[in-house]
């Protein structure tokens, strides 16, 4: 992730949670939508360090590979941009502690998801080269789990 971007990421939670912490509320309650691009906040900045962690160590992975990589990257990053556009400008004015929460849960299914992904792959028999196991994703796409977090990859409640 540029520095810039997580900068101004980091700098904004920061001031949520300052805020959430010093007990300031407001006494308009988030949207649906409020609360699902902050719970998509939590997801897309755990996404978006697992990416960079995987690119990071691209030098080890033949081209396709690294391009593969790349892209994730790149979609992770654009992800990123788009709650960041939908919901920095409103987050002022919403009640800061249910935004807070909704993050924090998407941060956990994140967490839960890639820990599921992981035991998935390892009951599957292995597949080849970058092609996804199909059997380790038909087991994951199964669970509700993956839906709440794959709505974060598509972004398509979102305005802007």
């Amino acid at each position: 992730m540029s520095v810039p971007l997580l900068r101004s990421c980091l700098d904004w939670l920061c001031s949520m949670l300052t805020a959430v912490n010093m007990g300031a509320q407001t006494t308009t309650p988030p949207s649906d939508v409020d609360l699902t691009a902050a719970y998509c906040l939590g997801v897309v900045l755990r996404q978006t360090q697992a990416a960079d962690q995987l690119a990071a160590k691209g030098e080890r992975h033949d081209p396709p590979e690294q391009e593969l990589l790349r892209l994730r990257q790149q979609e992770s990053q654009e992800q990123l941009r788009r709650v960041q556009a939908y919901l920095v400008p409103k987050a002022s004015g919403l009640d800061l502690r249910a935004l807070s929460e909704a993050q924090a849960r998407g941060n956990t299914d994140f967490d839960s998801l890639t820990a599921l992904t992981k035991r998935a792959n390892e009951d599957c028999p292995p597949s080849n080269g970058i092609q996804p196991n199909e059997c380790a994703e038909s087991k994951v796409r199964a669970t509700e789990l993956w839906r709440r977090v794959d709505r974060c990859r598509r972004l398509d409640f979102l305005a802007v």
